[in-house]
């Protein structure tokens, strides 16, 4: 403000003062002003918050002036709304199903609405399975937006959530947060079963045999097994990989040799490697105890050769048109008088039980047993009777099956 003397006399400016707390001179009188002189006084002008109504007051001014030792001049104040930013953000909230080990990048979009440009200055996720790809600080001119990406990793949870906090520089709404669920759908994932957990084999020395392993699959993904392994030399596994679909079952073939195992226990491991993520690697034993050979292979034909022929047939008993008991051992009908034909003795017993010696009326003939009932031991010219070692290889072709080999 100009206080100007336009007279010929100097001017004494007693004091410049305000009654309205909004209008303040900054005056530290009296001054003289010379003749044809000004001073300037500043006014500090407090507009406060912005409003359509105006504010009226005055500022007066003490002078020696004649005609006019108070002026009052009036102060009218609008204040005029500074430029702010303001924050809009779509959508609050996402709800996402993804597939578990899968990923995606959601976009928030953030406009200004305000009057002057809005500051991203953080943008802030609370859980580890989301996180913002937008460097921060970032500007939004008025009347735009930009696109916020936010990247979802699935988790192995059924279900999360977790916050995503928008931090401006918008003084009405510096905070704003978005919701973001997560509902995870499991993998297929398969779950592999063995059976048995231990193999037990009992194998004559240098005999090679074959067992099975049945590989169950319980879960609801295919079960890939990669790889059937040993630690041993005697087992060897003849299927290397199979797929096994859900809720469905395999056989794994491992054959087993005792040459040249010496006679006496062995004890081994097979591991079945598979895509089971619970069970990569499933460990079951395996326990060999090696019988010493016996004086031929427990076969039918070698049974016929070693045995029939020799203590049966050619002895007259059980051959010809009217053999002993009706049975024949004859070479070629041997098999299909014995397997599953009730004996003539003890009809409640066949005299051979494919799968149990105890119960074959063959074996009950052959070993000291109860004479009263089951009749005289055999062969009839003994003693001496078949020793342990043949009678063993009667027992392990009746256990293995009996089969007409």
């Amino acid at each position: 403000m100009e206080i100007s003397n336009t007279g010929e006399l100097p001017l004494r400016v007693n004091s410049v003062s305000s009654g309205d707390d909004f209008v303040m001179p900054s005056w530290d009188g009296p001054v003289d002003v010379g003749a044809i002189d000004s001073i300037e006084v500043e006014l500090a002008l407090e507009a406060g918050a912005a409003s359509e109504e105006p504010r009226a007051g005055s500022v007066e001014i003490d002078s020696n002036d004649p005609e006019a030792r108070r002026v009052a001049l009036p102060v009218t104040i609008r204040a005029t709304p500074i430029p702010l930013p303001a924050i809009s953000v779509s959508p609050l909230r996402f709800d996402l199903a993804m597939m578990e080990g899968t990923s995606d990048t959601i976009l928030i979009q953030v406009a200004n609405l305000g009057e002057a440009p809005l500051e991203l200055i953080e943008v802030r996720c609370d859980s580890s399975f989301i996180w913002a790809l937008l460097p921060t600080p970032a500007s939004v001119p008025v009347d735009s937006s930009i696109p916020v990406p936010i990247h979802v990793a699935a988790t192995d949870s059924a279900s999360v959530s977790a916050s995503v906090a928008i931090i401006s520089d918008d003084p009405a709404n510096p905070l704003v947060s978005v919701v973001v669920a997560v509902e995870v759908t499991p993998l297929p994932r398969p779950e592999i079963d063995v059976d048995p957990l231990r193999i037990e084999l009992s194998p004559f020395e240098g005999e090679i045999d074959t067992t099975t392993i049945d590989i169950a699959n319980c879960g609801s993904g295919e079960l890939i097994v990669s790889e059937i392994r040993t630690n041993t030399s005697f087992l060897t596994p003849l299927t290397q990989a199979l797929s096994v679909e859900a809720s469905g079952a395999g056989i794994a073939l491992v054959e087993v040799s005792a040459d040249p195992l010496s006679p006496g226990p062995h004890a081994g491991a097979i591991e079945v490697l598979s895509n089971d993520d619970d069970e990569p690697v499933f460990a079951l034993s395996a326990s060999v105890e090696v019988d010493p050979a016996g004086p031929f292979p427990a076969t039918l034909g070698a049974i016929q050769a070693n045995l029939f022929n020799v203590s049966c047939v050619d002895m007259g008993c059980h051959s010809g048109a009217a053999p002993a008991e009706g049975l024949s051992l004859v070479e070629g009908s041997s098999y299909g008088n014995l397997v599953g034909i009730p004996s003539t003795q003890v009809p409640s017993m066949d005299r051979v039980n494919p799968g149990d010696s105890n119960e074959s009326y063959l074996v009950v003939k052959i070993v000291d047993y109860n004479p009263r009932r089951y009749g005289d031991r055999m062969p009839l010219d003994g003693p001496p009777y078949l020793s342990e070692e043949v009678i063993e290889v009667i027992r392990r072709w009746i256990e293995e099956g009996a089969e007409d080999n």
